[in-house]
């Protein structure tokens, strides 16, 4: 029965009884008492809502809860850090509550997980103090699985856990030990697969996370794999895959992040494929493959910088660019090779090799600036130590003496053949013998000079140090 017709049922009631009452109490000094009691006894009986008597007010929220809900309110504005600040406020008051003890470690689970999330996404986590940063965070998360635990929340414990080991995988990554960072993203991509499946609720949120902790993972696999070039070479295939299967999920801000992927992970395979070609002196098809590989790795860096700005733009940029620079590095390898064997000139052949070499330093400095460590990057320094040796001994046939005795045979030629014209033209012309003498000396000396001038400057350059 609903409280309207209730009134109706028990009002009629109450008034009978009140008269009722009224007679047995009339002329008695004590009446008005009696009405008064009986009144008060009647109203007691009436729903509350036909008393028109307020209910009493429910006590108004604590001060922690009243922090816990701006904290709840800072979350979906996305500001992280101010959200953590204000569940440290509800865990203080809650402390300062009767029995509060469970509810404090509620809010303080959230304060540490909440923490982690925005030392990550606000701070550089390159270098000395990025490294303190990055520490700091998986020191919170930690924190936050075990607060969960004691206060049997699971679905807290496991999101904390994931958390924590995304982010021991970006301490991994940081610093080029991609084979562990590669295990701690697929644990904390588990991890929240299973949180989303056990609570279809949340899988909203928790599939950002699920998308995040699987870019480190295949980010991990590819630098892991290309510096082992038998194994990356082999495997290009799954992660081209992977890669596909990934940008089909992420959200549009890490599309750029996907797609440099792509084309990085392409042009460090073209790059591998041309440089064998090399190794075996076939410069032709090495021509056919290395600007491809350039063209590549240049997108890559162009793609990289539709990233939001920060230290992963820049070394995954960085990373890029030295890749593109090491496949120009072979690309003057290639047209060295081309130099010696098909026309013999050794002096182009050096020139081309002083310009690798600058080329490979260029490269191995972009991956330094990228936090790549001399054993990581063990693939281009290989091949850069195979380049070098070529050119040494290119370098080493061809010096000052080479070069004029290059000058010398030029002018020989250029000399007899003027000599040999202008004799014919001699009488044309009007010209002396001392004058058709002359012309030949100037022609073939300029000719000489000026046709084999990159000779002399590559002979007179000095090959590059190793460093």
């Amino acid at each position: 029965m609903n409280a309207p017709s209730a009134a109706w049922v028990v009002i009629p009631l109450q008034v009978y009884a009140w008269r009722k009452l009224r007679g047995y109490a009339s002329g008695a000094r004590t009446s008005r008492t009696v009405r008064w009691i009986a009144l008060a006894w009647l109203m007691s009986l009436m729903p509350p809502e036909t008393t028109g008597l307020a209910q009493p007010a429910e006590p108004p929220p604590s001060q922690a809860e009243a922090h816990a809900k701006e904290a709840a309110e800072l979350l979906g504005q996305s500001k992280l850090a101010e959200a953590a600040d204000k569940y440290h406020l509800a865990a203080k008051e809650a402390l300062k509550e009767p029995g509060g003890e469970g509810k404090a470690k509620k809010y303080l689970a959230n304060y540490h997980l909440y923490r982690a999330m925005a030392i990550y996404s606000g701070a550089e986590l390159s270098g000395i103090f990025g490294q303190a940063d990055l520490e700091k965070a998986i020191q919170h998360a930690q924190q936050a699985r075990e607060l969960f635990t004691e206060v049997h929340n699971q679905q807290g414990e496991q999101g904390a856990e994931g958390w924590q080991f995304y982010l021991v995988g970006v301490k991994h990554e940081s610093g080029s030990h991609f084979k562990e960072a590669r295990e701690a993203y697929e644990k904390a991509r588990r991890i929240f697969i299973d949180l989303g499946e056990s609570a279809p609720d949340l899988k909203p949120t928790t599939q950002p996370f699920v998308n995040l902790a699987e870019r480190g993972a295949v980010y991990s696999t590819t630098m892991d794999l290309m510096w082992n070039v038998d194994e990356y070479q082999i495997k290009g295939g799954e992660i081209n895959q992977r890669l596909a299967e990934l940008k089909k999920r992420v959200s549009s801000e890490q599309q750029p992040f996907v797609e440099g992927l792509e084309a990085l992970s392409r042009g460090q395979r073209l790059f591998l494929e041309g440089s064998d070609r090399l190794e075996s002196w076939d410069y032709r098809d090495a021509g056919r493959v290395l600007p491809d590989a350039e063209a590549a790795l240049v997108e890559a860096v162009q793609r990289y910088a539709g990233l939001q700005e920060g230290a992963q733009r820049r070394d995954l940029q960085a990373t890029a660019a030295g890749w593109a620079d090491a496949a120009r590095a072979e690309q003057h390898h290639g047209r060295a090779l081309e130099a010696l064997l098909e026309h013999g000139d050794v002096g182009r052949a050096k020139g081309e090799f002083i310009e690798g070499v600058q080329r490979y330093r260029v490269a191995l400095a972009a991956f330094e600036k990228a936090g790549f460590s001399a054993s990581v990057s063990k693939a281009i320094r290989t091949r850069y130590t195979r380049f070098r040796e070529r050119g040494e001994i290119v370098a080493g046939a061809f010096g000052p003496t080479k070069a004029m005795l290059s000058v010398g045979k030029f002018f020989l030629v250029a000399f007899f053949g003027t000599l040999g014209g202008m004799t014919l033209l001699q009488g044309r012309l009007g010209l002396s013998g001392k004058h058709v003498l002359w012309i030949s000396l100037v022609v073939g000396i300029i000719g000489a000079f000026g046709v084999r001038a990159p000779d002399i400057l590559n002979a007179l350059k000095s090959f590059p140090k190793l460093g």
